[in-house]
Protein backbone atom coordinates (compact mmCIF):
# COMPACT_ATOMS: atom_id res chain seq x y z
CA UNK A 1 0.00 0.00 0.00
CA UNK A 2 1.66 3.26 -1.17
CA UNK A 3 2.56 5.72 1.56
CA UNK A 4 0.61 9.36 1.67
CA UNK A 5 2.32 12.13 2.17
CA UNK A 6 1.42 14.32 4.83
CA UNK A 7 -0.12 17.42 3.64
CA UNK A 8 1.45 19.52 5.64
CA UNK A 9 4.65 19.72 3.42
CA UNK A 10 2.55 20.10 0.31
CA UNK A 11 2.40 23.79 1.68
CA UNK A 12 4.69 26.40 1.34
CA UNK A 13 5.18 28.03 4.71
CA UNK A 14 4.20 31.64 5.26
CA UNK A 15 6.51 33.99 5.99
CA UNK A 16 6.19 35.99 9.26
CA UNK A 17 5.18 39.78 8.66
CA UNK A 18 8.02 40.59 11.31
CA UNK A 19 10.41 38.99 9.26
CA UNK A 20 9.24 40.32 5.92
CA UNK A 21 9.74 43.48 7.63
CA UNK A 22 13.05 42.56 8.54
CA UNK A 23 13.88 41.57 4.77
CA UNK A 24 12.60 44.95 3.12
CA UNK A 25 14.13 47.17 5.63
CA UNK A 26 17.81 45.17 4.63
CA UNK A 27 17.00 45.50 1.15
CA UNK A 28 16.27 49.33 1.31
CA UNK A 29 19.33 49.88 3.59
CA UNK A 30 21.12 47.94 1.19
CA UNK A 31 20.13 49.89 -1.72
CA UNK A 32 20.78 53.23 0.28
CA UNK A 33 24.27 52.28 1.66
CA UNK A 34 25.10 51.70 -2.41
CA UNK A 35 23.97 55.07 -2.90
CA UNK A 36 25.20 56.98 -0.56
CA UNK A 37 28.79 55.38 -1.77
CA UNK A 38 28.53 56.70 -5.18
CA UNK A 39 27.63 60.22 -3.79
CA UNK A 40 30.72 60.20 -1.64
CA UNK A 41 32.93 59.15 -4.22
CA UNK A 42 30.99 61.48 -7.02
CA UNK A 43 31.58 64.54 -4.60
CA UNK A 44 35.00 63.59 -3.19
CA UNK A 45 35.92 63.42 -6.87
CA UNK A 46 34.18 66.77 -7.82
CA UNK A 47 35.50 68.84 -4.58
CA UNK A 48 39.26 67.46 -5.62
CA UNK A 49 38.45 69.19 -9.36
CA UNK A 50 37.36 72.11 -7.92
CA UNK A 51 40.42 72.54 -5.40
CA UNK A 52 42.78 71.60 -8.46
CA UNK A 53 45.39 73.97 -9.15
CA UNK A 54 45.48 76.59 -11.54
CA UNK A 55 47.63 76.58 -14.68
CA UNK A 56 49.46 79.10 -15.42
CA UNK A 57 51.05 77.68 -18.82
CA UNK A 58 53.66 79.51 -20.43
CA UNK A 59 54.31 82.16 -17.48
CA UNK A 60 57.32 82.29 -14.99
CA UNK A 61 55.11 82.54 -11.47
CA UNK A 62 58.80 83.37 -9.99
CA UNK A 63 59.42 85.94 -12.11
CA UNK A 64 55.96 86.99 -11.52
CA UNK A 65 56.12 87.00 -7.89
CA UNK A 66 59.23 89.44 -7.83
CA UNK A 67 57.27 92.51 -7.22
CA UNK A 68 59.34 95.86 -7.12
CA UNK A 69 61.42 97.19 -4.28
CA UNK A 70 58.79 99.68 -3.22
CA UNK A 71 56.56 96.06 -2.25
CA UNK A 72 59.38 95.43 0.29
CA UNK A 73 59.47 98.62 1.70
CA UNK A 74 55.93 98.23 2.32
CA UNK A 75 55.75 95.26 3.42
CA UNK A 76 58.22 96.05 6.07
CA UNK A 77 55.83 98.76 7.03
CA UNK A 78 52.97 96.62 7.71
CA UNK A 79 54.55 94.10 9.59
CA UNK A 80 56.39 96.52 12.14
CA UNK A 81 52.89 98.25 12.04
CA UNK A 82 50.80 94.84 12.49
CA UNK A 83 48.66 96.40 16.11
CA UNK A 84 47.14 98.89 13.67
CA UNK A 85 45.78 96.94 11.38
CA UNK A 86 42.06 97.64 11.17
CA UNK A 87 39.99 94.51 10.96
CA UNK A 88 36.92 94.84 7.96
CA UNK A 89 36.11 91.25 7.68
CA UNK A 90 36.78 87.45 8.46
CA UNK A 91 35.71 84.26 6.50
CA UNK A 92 36.96 80.52 5.50
CA UNK A 93 39.48 82.05 3.65
CA UNK A 94 41.24 84.09 5.91
CA UNK A 95 40.65 87.79 7.75
CA UNK A 96 40.69 90.98 6.02
CA UNK A 97 42.31 94.26 7.15
CA UNK A 98 43.00 97.94 6.18
CA UNK A 99 46.25 100.33 7.41
CA UNK A 100 45.86 103.68 5.52
CA UNK A 101 45.33 103.50 2.10
CA UNK A 102 45.95 99.59 2.13
CA UNK A 103 43.68 96.30 2.22
CA UNK A 104 45.57 93.40 3.64
CA UNK A 105 44.31 89.83 3.33
CA UNK A 106 45.44 87.08 4.75
CA UNK A 107 44.57 83.34 4.07
CA UNK A 108 44.99 80.74 6.61
CA UNK A 109 44.87 77.10 5.46
CA UNK A 110 41.96 75.45 6.66
CA UNK A 111 38.22 74.74 5.07
CA UNK A 112 39.01 76.20 1.92
CA UNK A 113 42.61 74.62 1.18
CA UNK A 114 45.14 76.55 -1.20
CA UNK A 115 45.00 75.28 -4.18
CA UNK A 116 48.18 76.16 -6.05
CA UNK A 117 51.60 74.80 -5.14
CA UNK A 118 54.21 78.05 -4.00
CA UNK A 119 56.95 78.55 -6.44
CA UNK A 120 59.41 79.44 -3.48
CA UNK A 121 58.74 77.39 -0.49
CA UNK A 122 58.84 73.63 -1.65
CA UNK A 123 55.85 71.21 -0.55
CA UNK A 124 53.79 73.84 0.29
CA UNK A 125 50.86 75.64 -1.23
CA UNK A 126 49.50 79.37 -1.35
CA UNK A 127 46.46 80.72 -2.77
CA UNK A 128 45.59 81.21 -6.11
CA UNK A 129 44.23 84.71 -6.07
CA UNK A 130 47.85 85.73 -5.25
CA UNK A 131 49.51 84.90 -8.81
CA UNK A 132 46.51 85.81 -10.30
CA UNK A 133 45.99 88.70 -9.08
CA UNK A 134 49.64 89.88 -9.93
CA UNK A 135 49.54 88.60 -13.27
CA UNK A 136 46.68 90.42 -14.51
CA UNK A 137 46.63 93.50 -11.88
CA UNK A 138 50.07 94.48 -12.55
CA UNK A 139 49.86 94.42 -15.95
CA UNK A 140 52.38 91.83 -16.29
CA UNK A 141 53.61 91.28 -19.96
CA UNK A 142 52.67 87.58 -20.04
CA UNK A 143 49.53 87.78 -19.69
CA UNK A 144 48.41 91.45 -19.41
CA UNK A 145 49.10 92.60 -23.06
CA UNK A 146 47.02 94.44 -26.04
CA UNK A 147 47.67 91.43 -28.62
CA UNK A 148 46.97 88.83 -25.82
CA UNK A 149 44.03 90.49 -23.93
CA UNK A 150 41.70 92.80 -25.65
CA UNK A 151 42.73 95.47 -28.53
CA UNK A 152 41.88 98.58 -26.63
CA UNK A 153 43.49 97.38 -23.32
CA UNK A 154 42.67 100.88 -21.49
CA UNK A 155 39.62 99.69 -20.61
CA UNK A 156 40.74 96.37 -19.10
CA UNK A 157 40.56 96.59 -15.14
CA UNK A 158 41.57 94.17 -12.51
CA UNK A 159 42.53 95.35 -8.66
CA UNK A 160 46.28 95.91 -8.65
CA UNK A 161 48.38 94.38 -6.16
CA UNK A 162 50.94 96.33 -4.10
CA UNK A 163 52.54 93.78 -2.19
CA UNK A 164 52.53 89.96 -1.71
CA UNK A 165 54.56 87.77 1.04
CA UNK A 166 54.64 85.06 3.43
CA UNK A 167 55.31 86.26 7.05
CA UNK A 168 54.28 86.09 10.45
CA UNK A 169 52.82 88.89 12.52
CA UNK A 170 54.44 87.59 16.16
CA UNK A 171 57.01 84.86 16.83
CA UNK A 172 54.60 82.39 18.12
CA UNK A 173 52.06 82.62 15.39
CA UNK A 174 52.26 80.48 12.06
CA UNK A 175 53.00 82.05 9.25
CA UNK A 176 50.41 83.02 6.39
CA UNK A 177 49.82 84.46 3.02
CA UNK A 178 49.26 88.21 2.91
CA UNK A 179 48.02 90.11 -0.66
CA UNK A 180 48.22 93.86 -0.52
CA UNK A 181 45.76 95.33 -2.80
CA UNK A 182 44.51 99.51 -3.08
CA UNK A 183 41.95 100.55 -0.81
CA UNK A 184 39.07 101.15 -2.66
CA UNK A 185 37.16 104.09 -1.19
CA UNK A 186 34.17 103.85 -3.18
CA UNK A 187 33.17 99.98 -2.64
CA UNK A 188 31.68 97.28 -4.64
CA UNK A 189 28.41 97.64 -6.62
CA UNK A 190 27.12 95.92 -3.07
CA UNK A 191 27.78 99.30 -1.39
CA UNK A 192 27.30 101.23 -4.71
CA UNK A 193 23.81 100.58 -5.02
CA UNK A 194 23.33 100.92 -1.35
CA UNK A 195 23.85 104.89 -1.79
CA UNK A 196 22.29 105.11 -5.18
CA UNK A 197 18.44 103.96 -3.53
CA UNK A 198 18.71 107.26 -1.13
CA UNK A 199 18.83 109.37 -4.31
CA UNK A 200 15.06 107.66 -5.59
CA UNK A 201 15.88 107.11 -8.96
CA UNK A 202 13.91 105.07 -11.31
CA UNK A 203 15.97 101.86 -12.95
CA UNK A 204 15.79 103.36 -16.67
CA UNK A 205 17.77 105.87 -15.29
CA UNK A 206 20.40 104.30 -13.34
CA UNK A 207 20.83 101.92 -16.33
CA UNK A 208 21.63 105.10 -18.13
CA UNK A 209 24.04 106.30 -16.18
CA UNK A 210 26.39 102.84 -15.47
CA UNK A 211 25.81 100.73 -19.18
CA UNK A 212 28.73 101.99 -20.24
CA UNK A 213 30.54 100.76 -16.98
CA UNK A 214 28.94 97.34 -17.69
CA UNK A 215 30.44 97.43 -21.21
CA UNK A 216 33.27 97.75 -19.98
CA UNK A 217 33.15 95.09 -17.17
CA UNK A 218 32.42 92.70 -19.96
CA UNK A 219 35.54 94.44 -21.96
CA UNK A 220 37.72 93.20 -18.81
CA UNK A 221 35.89 89.68 -18.88
CA UNK A 222 36.73 89.38 -22.32
CA UNK A 223 40.37 90.17 -21.89
CA UNK A 224 40.06 87.67 -18.71
CA UNK A 225 38.86 84.63 -21.52
CA UNK A 226 41.30 86.31 -24.50
CA UNK A 227 44.47 84.81 -22.15
CA UNK A 228 42.72 82.01 -21.50
CA UNK A 229 41.23 82.11 -18.29
CA UNK A 230 38.06 82.12 -16.54
CA UNK A 231 36.62 84.29 -13.56
CA UNK A 232 34.16 81.81 -11.41
CA UNK A 233 33.09 83.92 -9.69
CA UNK A 234 31.51 87.25 -10.81
CA UNK A 235 29.26 89.08 -8.53
CA UNK A 236 28.21 92.42 -6.71
CA UNK A 237 30.89 92.05 -4.55
CA UNK A 238 33.51 91.51 -6.08
CA UNK A 239 33.42 94.32 -8.49
CA UNK A 240 35.07 97.74 -6.60
CA UNK A 241 34.68 101.07 -7.98
CA UNK A 242 37.27 102.81 -8.65
CA UNK A 243 38.77 106.68 -7.83
CA UNK A 244 36.79 108.12 -11.01
CA UNK A 245 34.05 105.61 -10.94
CA UNK A 246 35.23 102.98 -13.32
CA UNK A 247 34.47 99.02 -12.41
CA UNK A 248 37.48 97.30 -11.16
CA UNK A 249 37.34 93.00 -11.31
CA UNK A 250 38.55 91.71 -8.42
CA UNK A 251 38.76 88.45 -6.01
CA UNK A 252 40.71 86.36 -9.04
CA UNK A 253 40.91 83.56 -6.24
CA UNK A 254 38.54 81.20 -8.29
CA UNK A 255 40.38 82.00 -11.94
CA UNK A 256 41.18 78.96 -13.43
CA UNK A 257 41.96 78.18 -17.31
CA UNK A 258 39.22 77.26 -19.30
CA UNK A 259 40.19 73.71 -19.48
CA UNK A 260 40.10 73.16 -15.09
CA UNK A 261 38.20 69.64 -14.30
CA UNK A 262 35.99 71.70 -11.97
CA UNK A 263 33.94 72.77 -14.64
CA UNK A 264 33.36 69.31 -16.02
CA UNK A 265 32.34 68.13 -12.38
CA UNK A 266 29.30 67.45 -10.74
CA UNK A 267 29.84 70.39 -8.35
CA UNK A 268 30.04 72.60 -11.52
CA UNK A 269 26.56 71.51 -13.22
CA UNK A 270 24.52 70.89 -9.87
CA UNK A 271 25.21 74.43 -9.58
CA UNK A 272 23.42 75.06 -12.96
CA UNK A 273 26.56 76.92 -14.16
CA UNK A 274 26.73 76.68 -18.22
CA UNK A 275 28.94 74.42 -19.89
CA UNK A 276 30.95 76.86 -21.11
CA UNK A 277 33.48 79.13 -18.31
CA UNK A 278 33.42 81.52 -20.17
CA UNK A 279 29.80 81.99 -21.29
CA UNK A 280 28.83 81.27 -17.92
CA UNK A 281 31.19 84.56 -16.88
CA UNK A 282 29.38 86.96 -19.41
CA UNK A 283 25.97 85.62 -17.89
CA UNK A 284 26.59 85.89 -14.30
CA UNK A 285 27.97 89.53 -15.69
CA UNK A 286 25.17 90.36 -16.62
CA UNK A 287 22.68 88.90 -13.73
CA UNK A 288 25.34 90.74 -11.25
CA UNK A 289 24.49 94.11 -13.30
CA UNK A 290 20.95 93.71 -13.23
CA UNK A 291 20.94 92.73 -9.12
CA UNK A 292 22.91 96.36 -9.32
CA UNK A 293 20.20 97.90 -10.78
CA UNK A 294 17.18 96.46 -8.54
CA UNK A 295 18.83 97.17 -5.38
CA UNK A 296 19.78 100.94 -6.69
CA UNK A 297 16.38 101.62 -7.81
CA UNK A 298 13.45 102.91 -6.04
CA UNK A 299 10.95 101.25 -8.59
CA UNK A 300 11.89 97.68 -8.05
CA UNK A 301 8.53 96.39 -8.44
CA UNK A 302 8.41 98.05 -12.08
CA UNK A 303 11.72 96.50 -13.04
CA UNK A 304 10.51 93.39 -11.96
CA UNK A 305 7.15 93.73 -13.73
CA UNK A 306 9.10 94.61 -17.05
CA UNK A 307 11.58 92.01 -16.68
CA UNK A 308 9.13 88.94 -16.42
CA UNK A 309 6.88 90.61 -19.10
CA UNK A 310 10.48 90.74 -21.37
CA UNK A 311 9.14 94.23 -22.27
CA UNK A 312 11.82 96.93 -22.81
CA UNK A 313 15.46 97.32 -23.47
CA UNK A 314 16.68 95.51 -20.48
CA UNK A 315 14.44 92.66 -20.28
CA UNK A 316 15.16 92.05 -23.83
CA UNK A 317 18.87 91.87 -23.73
CA UNK A 318 18.57 89.49 -20.76
CA UNK A 319 16.06 87.13 -22.26
CA UNK A 320 18.24 87.62 -25.53
CA UNK A 321 21.22 86.50 -23.70
CA UNK A 322 19.68 83.49 -22.40
CA UNK A 323 18.80 82.06 -25.32
CA UNK A 324 22.22 82.45 -26.64
CA UNK A 325 23.27 81.60 -23.27
CA UNK A 326 25.70 78.37 -24.33
CA UNK A 327 27.83 80.50 -26.80
CA UNK A 328 27.77 84.10 -25.51
CA UNK A 329 31.24 85.59 -25.56
CA UNK A 330 31.45 89.13 -23.48
CA UNK A 331 32.42 90.92 -27.09
CA UNK A 332 28.61 89.94 -28.75
CA UNK A 333 26.85 90.80 -25.23
CA UNK A 334 28.64 94.41 -25.55
CA UNK A 335 27.80 94.78 -29.04
CA UNK A 336 24.19 93.98 -28.64
CA UNK A 337 23.62 96.03 -25.61
CA UNK A 338 25.16 99.08 -27.03
CA UNK A 339 23.18 98.64 -29.92
CA UNK A 340 19.90 98.81 -27.72
CA UNK A 341 18.13 102.07 -27.11
CA UNK A 342 17.73 102.97 -23.84
CA UNK A 343 14.71 104.56 -22.79
CA UNK A 344 15.20 108.54 -22.52
CA UNK A 345 15.30 110.08 -18.74
CA UNK A 346 12.73 111.79 -17.25
CA UNK A 347 12.84 115.17 -15.38
CA UNK A 348 13.29 114.63 -11.01
CA UNK A 349 10.75 115.83 -10.16
CA UNK A 350 8.22 112.91 -12.60
CA UNK A 351 10.86 110.17 -11.34
CA UNK A 352 9.87 111.03 -7.81
CA UNK A 353 6.34 111.09 -8.71
CA UNK A 354 6.06 107.94 -10.68
CA UNK A 355 7.91 106.00 -7.91
CA UNK A 356 5.96 107.24 -5.30
CA UNK A 357 3.25 106.44 -6.72
CA UNK A 358 4.38 102.92 -7.21
CA UNK A 359 4.98 102.70 -3.79
CA UNK A 360 1.65 103.49 -2.95
CA UNK A 361 -0.21 101.29 -5.27
CA UNK A 362 2.51 98.48 -3.44
CA UNK A 363 0.38 98.80 -0.43
CA UNK A 364 -3.32 97.22 -1.95
CA UNK A 365 -3.00 93.88 -0.57
CA UNK A 366 -3.44 92.54 -4.21
CA UNK A 367 -0.94 94.28 -5.79
CA UNK A 368 1.54 93.82 -3.05
CA UNK A 369 1.34 89.98 -3.00
CA UNK A 370 1.59 90.23 -6.83
CA UNK A 371 4.87 92.25 -6.57
CA UNK A 372 6.29 89.84 -3.89
CA UNK A 373 5.89 87.20 -6.04
CA UNK A 374 7.07 88.58 -9.44
CA UNK A 375 10.23 89.93 -6.72
CA UNK A 376 11.10 86.19 -5.60
CA UNK A 377 10.74 84.68 -9.27
CA UNK A 378 13.11 87.42 -10.57
CA UNK A 379 15.76 86.89 -7.16
CA UNK A 380 15.83 83.28 -8.51
CA UNK A 381 16.40 83.56 -11.99
CA UNK A 382 19.12 86.09 -10.78
CA UNK A 383 20.43 83.77 -8.55
CA UNK A 384 24.44 83.68 -8.72
CA UNK A 385 24.71 80.76 -5.64
CA UNK A 386 27.89 78.36 -5.87
CA UNK A 387 27.62 75.84 -3.59
CA UNK A 388 29.31 73.59 -1.41
CA UNK A 389 27.82 72.55 0.79
CA UNK A 390 25.64 69.52 0.17
CA UNK A 391 29.03 68.29 -1.33
CA UNK A 392 30.94 68.35 1.46
CA UNK A 393 28.50 66.99 3.57
CA UNK A 394 28.10 63.78 1.07
CA UNK A 395 32.24 63.42 0.76
CA UNK A 396 32.21 63.85 4.61
CA UNK A 397 35.00 66.14 4.09
CA UNK A 398 34.97 66.89 8.22
CA UNK A 399 36.61 63.26 8.24
CA UNK A 400 38.07 62.89 4.98
CA UNK A 401 39.24 66.08 4.07
CA UNK A 402 39.56 67.22 0.18
CA UNK A 403 42.05 64.83 -2.02
CA UNK A 404 45.00 67.11 -3.67
CA UNK A 405 48.09 66.03 -5.40
CA UNK A 406 51.09 66.89 -3.04
CA UNK A 407 53.46 69.70 -4.19
CA UNK A 408 56.44 68.13 -4.64
CA UNK A 409 58.30 71.39 -5.90
CA UNK A 410 57.93 73.54 -7.64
Amino acid sequence: MEKTRNPRWNVARPVSTRILRIRIICIILFIWLIHQQHLFSTYRNALSAKYAPTEFRGINLERAYQLNDRAFVLQAELLARRPSWKKLGAGCEGTTYTFNDNVIKTFTAGRSPFRNCAPRYAGSRWPAEIPASILFGNGNKDVNNTSMLYPSARKIRFLPVKAAFYATASPEAAPEWHLVTPFARNGTLQSLSKKLRTQKLVFNVVDTRYRDNFHDLLQSLQGLHNAGFCHDDIKPDNIFVGEEGEWILGDLGNLRQISHPYHESRLWSDNQQLRDCRANDVLRALKTYILFLRGASFDVGTLDEEFLLRRGPLSEIFWWTMDNAQTMTGDRLRQQSSSETTLPSMRMDEQHEKAGSSEFNGVLPVLHLRKMRASRRVEKMLSLGNSESYARRQAMTWIFGIQQDACTGV
